[in-house]
């Protein structure tokens, strides 16, 4: 990164948790919008706090996010859980279905613990370390949603030879292609199982998020911010055509 980007980034940082410090005074720790507007959230986080509290954190992921939420999956594997802000998300979202968070760290792991009790689903909510492709046992055919942002992980983990149940359920991937393969080579694996959307990286509007529409402009632009660098960054969703059921994939773009 040059000096330029590396000066720019330290000053939209310092803005946003200025920005960060109006906006927790105003609603507390409450995520404000998107698909899990109304969950209750920790006070530090170790990504940027503010998107996730406004909602708009991988906002381009909402629109699958919201029609998993309309399927209502009996199962929810989270591979690189985090903190917990899908796992618990989709645990207040789902209520009848169980949510297994995996991470490799032990903080985050303590985390996600602590999310799911102050939103009181911890009785839904499994917490687990390292995850292997044995772990895809706990898939319930037709009724098992995966979601998987593991930082290049998933060119290994997402393998229909080493794990065949993946044709049976629907997967959310974050695609890290800075590991040196292309996306491609990946959702080239499910061109005959699954049915495929992807959406690449997309510029963040604040006038579509009412909640920070008080913060001036420059903080406004700053709230929003996630601080990727991977201009390859995308998202896909992966319908098995086996448990479809008429099921239509949202349009979030395309590679």
């Amino acid at each position: 990164m040059s000096v330029y980007w590396e000066t720019r980034t330290r000053i939209e940082q310092r803005v946003q948790r200025a920005a960060a410090r109006e906006f927790i005074a105003r609603y507390g720790h409450v995520v404000q919008g998107g698909p899990f507007a109304g969950m209750r959230y920790l006070s530090a986080t170790r990504d940027p706090i503010l998107p996730k509290l406004v909602g708009s954190y991988e906002a381009e992921s909402h629109p699958w996010i919201r029609a998993a939420i309309e399927k209502r999956y009996r199962t929810v594997i989270d591979v690189g859980c985090a903190e917990g802000y899908f796992s618990v998300g989709l645990a207040l979202a789902l209520p009848d279905a169980k949510v297994y968070g995996f991470d490799t760290e032990l903080d985050q792991q303590s985390a996600c613990r602590r999310l799911a009790e102050i939103n009181g689903v911890e009785d839904q909510v499994i917490i687990r370390g390292e995850f292997s492709v044995n772990d895809f046992r706990l898939i319930e055919p037709a009724t098992t949603l995966v979601i998987m942002d593991c930082e290049g992980s998933e060119f290994e983990f997402l393998d229909l030879g080493a794990a065949p149940a993946l044709a049976k359920c629907d997967v959310l991937v974050e695609i890290h292609p800075f590991v040196g393969t292309p996306a491609r080579d990946l959702l080239d694996r499910f061109a005959r199982s699954h049915t495929i959307a992807t959406v690449k990286r997309q510029r963040r509007h604040a006038k579509e998020w009412p909640s920070i529409q008080f913060l001036s402009p420059i903080k406004r632009y700053a709230a929003l911010l996630e601080f990727r660098w991977d201009p390859d960054l995308c998202w896909s969703f992966l319908c098995g055509k086996r448990c479809a059921d008429g099921t239509i994939i949202p349009e979030a773009g395309s590679v």
